[in-house]
């Protein structure tokens, strides 16, 4: 019965000395006590149920009884005070004066409460006017019955004769009585024990013979009503509102304060997937009959309207569900007297909110919603009938239903138990794939620009965001501590909250877009993204040089326009999509992830896109390059490799590789001063490259000695201890790898199996012969500005 709103802020609860609790008297109504100093007078409040004294009435009996008991305060000569009907009962607030018989108020109060109705009682006339103004505020349409009676805003539901003296005495007897009145005092403590003492010297009340309707009483909403809302809404817009109900009120004032939250996962949600929907209204009340709560959207036009209208009522319906959840079984009326500023709102929310306490259980809610909306004019030509648009819609609703039942991602989870976090990444397997020349490093731009906004826009939550960027996969990860008291599944869902918004957030700042630049670039020029590097990937996947390399940029970074990074993420965002969940308590607790991100993405009836073909694999251009013009003097070599030949030579590299490899033994006679090899590039498209560094005088001495190794090895110099030695970097390395969390989530992302046993000496061998040849290297040096020419 109290309209919550969206506060602002919702404590965990009240400071412990201002609810003291529910006095309960003998045979009178029972006080709620709020105690606190410094407000020029006390206030007393009254709360009166009517709900399921004569339901099919509406609010006529909570409005008519309401006007009976203030036009017998006001002949009864009290001042300051007011009462307020809603549709399950009415509220009385009276400011009490700085001094007074507080026996001849309570009186007062008690006499308009319990004298019975009697004819030609001027009461009774008051009563008809008050039921007369109501008639003039007809519901706008009956399909706003379950909006309006949850917003708590009394409507008639049809003109109705006004009711005779014995109706309203019926009324009364059955609502103002022992079960359904509380009484309400906020101020110093010598206020509250003058009302209880004035309580209990005055008569005992007669108990209720019309049950009290407790929580469940009205846990039944119509699925779908549509009515015409022009012209209050715009031709071709729509207003969408989900009412939810709930046996148990006490989580609706939490629950309301996360849906109107600007940055909370339903606005965003919303943002993301509905770009013309805007948050109108977020609404909670409670009663004895349980509580409801009400979220209105407004719905600009757009180009499918029944799949719009859909849509944003399903991400209503589970943000609400979903919000009441997790609020669990607050004091929401402790928390609400606490904030009132006014002690006549304290002495009223400590009434209403007791009175409902009395009978609400604590058990988990029973819940049932119902969704309303409004059409503007119709801007089709013919006009759609009004039944022909409630079928389209009711299908529409019953797919979008059944479609956001349905995962939207494939998802892989594992369990590590006693970790300090959980790790979840949501990421592309299409990668850089599709990428050419033209549009080369797009993609990382793209989800850098993710991270970018993620790390700045304050809505992580407490997770940490990254981007990751392969060929073969490209998206965002995201782990998060548990905070004090947090459960394992409400950490699930904060985590996966702040990774399905970041991941989501369609409105990319320009700021992110320039940041990502600088990142990129940064990263690119620090790396292996040099234009050496650019040069040699060029020529091991012509037209596709992000496949061995994603930061590899061939028309630079400022290339690109910022509707181009926001059109490259929505390609990302329409899929298909693979989510991994590295959990750290249990099975329970990465379900509970996976759900809280499944509801961030898009679903689509047919469920997931496939990537779009790409390009075959290009055949390599091996041959000597010109020299790039560099601050240093370094070579890349590379051999490009079959993809059956991955892991051998991922072991010739390891053989290669290091302070005690076969490249330190050709080079650490003064020919060079650094060395590695890998293995880089996609599964079809990889390549086994080595990066030397040594002075411009050394340089073609030092290429020509690793040519020369390649061929000793190509005619079987690979020896065993070259073998061995190798197998052991190469698992050193796999083991330096996984003890990161990070590369073991993004392992379980790709699928990856158990790593292959050692080849056979004869394996590799066979490999080197048939694949090292010197026709078929890639040869890119480096040389300082002063010095460049064209090697040989």
């Amino acid at each position: 019965m109290l309209a919550c709103g969206a506060p602002s802020r919702v404590p965990s609860a009240p400071p412990a000395a201002v609810l003291e609790g529910l006095r309960d008297l003998p045979s009178r109504p029972p006080v709620a006590v709020v105690a606190r100093d410094g407000d020029p007078r006390a206030a007393l409040a009254v709360a009166v149920s009517t709900a399921g004294v004569d339901d099919e009435q509406g609010a006529r009996v909570a409005v008519a009884l309401a006007g009976v008991t203030e036009d017998r305060l006001a002949r009864s000569g009290l001042r300051d005070f007011t009462v307020t009907p809603t549709w399950d009962g009415y509220r009385v607030r009276v400011l009490l004066g700085e001094s007074g018989d507080r026996d001849a108020l309570v009186h007062t109060v008690r006499d308009a409460l319990l004298t019975p109705v009697v004819a030609s009682a001027p009461e009774v006339d008051a009563a008809a006017r008050k039921l007369a103004a109501l008639d003039r505020r007809p519901l706008r349409d009956p399909a706003l019955a379950d909006v309006a009676r949850c917003a708590e805003e009394p409507s008639s539901l049809g003109h109705a004769e006004a009711p005779d003296a014995l109706s309203v005495e019926r009324w009364r007897a059955a609502s103002q009585v022992l079960g359904r009145v509380v009484f309400g005092v906020a101020g110093p403590r010598r206020e509250i024990e003058a009302v209880t003492s004035a309580l209990l010297r005055g008569a005992a009340w007669t108990p209720s013979l019309v049950p009290l309707a407790r929580g469940g009483a009205r846990v039944e909403l119509a699925p779908l009503r549509v009515y015409d809302a022009a012209p209050d809404v715009a031709p071709g817009a729509a207003r969408v509102t989900v009412v939810v109900r709930t046996t148990s009120p006490l989580p609706l004032a939490a629950a309301a304060a996360t849906l109107g939250a600007a940055g909370g996962p339903a606005t965003a949600r919303l943002r993301d997937l509905v770009p013309t929907a805007s948050l109108r209204r977020v609404t909670a009340t409670a009663s004895t009959a349980g509580g409801c709560l009400a979220v209105t959207v407004d719905v600009s036009r757009v180009e499918a309207p029944q799949g719009a209208l859909a849509t944003a009522a399903t991400i209503l319906r589970q943000e609400a569900r979903l919000a009441i959840a997790d609020a669990g079984h607050g004091t929401a009326g402790a928390t609400l007297a606490a904030l009132a500023h006014d002690p006549r709102e304290a002495a009223d929310v400590a009434a209403w909110w007791a009175l409902v306490e009395y009978g609400s259980s604590r058990d988990d809610a029973t819940l049932a919603d119902g969704v309303t909306i409004g059409l503007g004019a119709a801007t089709d030509s013919p006009p759609a009938d009004a039944g022909s648009r409630t079928a389209q819609l009711a299908v529409a609703l019953e797919n979008a239903r059944g479609t956001w039942q349905t995962p939207a991602v494939e998802v892989v989870t594992q369990v590590e138990r006693g970790q300090g976090t959980i790790w979840l990444l949501l990421g592309s397997p299409c990668g850089t794939l599709a990428e050419a020349d033209s549009d080369a490093g797009l993609t990382a731009l793209a989800i850098a620009a993710l991270g970018e906004q993620a790390r700045t826009s304050g809505r992580a939550d407490g997770a940490a965001i990254s981007g990751w960027v392969t060929a073969e996969g490209a998206g965002l990860i995201a782990h998060a501590e548990r905070h004090e008291g947090e459960s394992p599944s409400a950490l699930a869902r904060r985590a996966a909250d702040a990774l399905g918004a970041a991941f989501m957030d369609s409105a990319i700042e320009p700021t992110a877009v320039a940041r990502a630049r600088n990142d990129v670039a940064l990263t690119a020029s620090q790396s292996d993204g040099s234009r050496a590097f650019a040069t040699l990937t060029a020529a091991l996947t012509p037209g596709h040089p992000s496949w061995a390399f994603p930061l590899v940029v061939s028309r630079g970074l400022g290339g690109w326009p910022d509707g181009a990074v926001v059109s490259r993420l929505a390609a990302l965002r329409r899929g298909p999509l693979r989510v991994a969940i590295l959990a750290n308590e249990d099975e329970a607790q990465a379900e509970a992830a996976a759900r809280g991100l499944d509801r961030w993405l898009v679903h689509t009836p047919g469920g997931q896109m496939a990537c779009a073909p790409h390009a075959p694999v290009p055949a390599a251009k091996p041959g000597t390059y010109a020299a790039v013009p560099a601050g240093d003097a370094t070579a890349w070599i590379a051999l490009p490799i079959q993809s059956a030949s991955r892991d051998a030579a991922a072991i010739v590299a390891g053989a290669l590789d290091g302070s005690d490899g076969l490249l330190a033994r050709a080079l650490s006679s003064g020919l060079a001063y650094e060395w590695s090899a890998k293995v880089i590039g996609p599964t079809d498209a990889s390549a086994l490259v080595v990066h030397i560094g040594a002075s411009p005088q050394t340089l073609d001495a030092a290429v020509a000695q690793v040519r020369g190794l390649f061929e000793r090895l190509r005619q079987g110099a690979f020896s065993e201890d070259d073998r061995t030695r190798a197998g052991a970097r190469v698992a050193a390395d796999r083991l330096d790898a996984a003890l990161q969390p990070r590369e073991r989530l993004v392992h379980l992302w790709r699928g990856d199996v158990a790593a292959a046993p050692l080849p056979p000496l004869a394996a590799l061998r066979e490999f080197l012969s048939r694949e090292l040849h010197d026709g078929g290297l890639v040869i890119v040096p480096t040389r300082p500005s002063a010095t460049a020419n064209v090697t040989p």
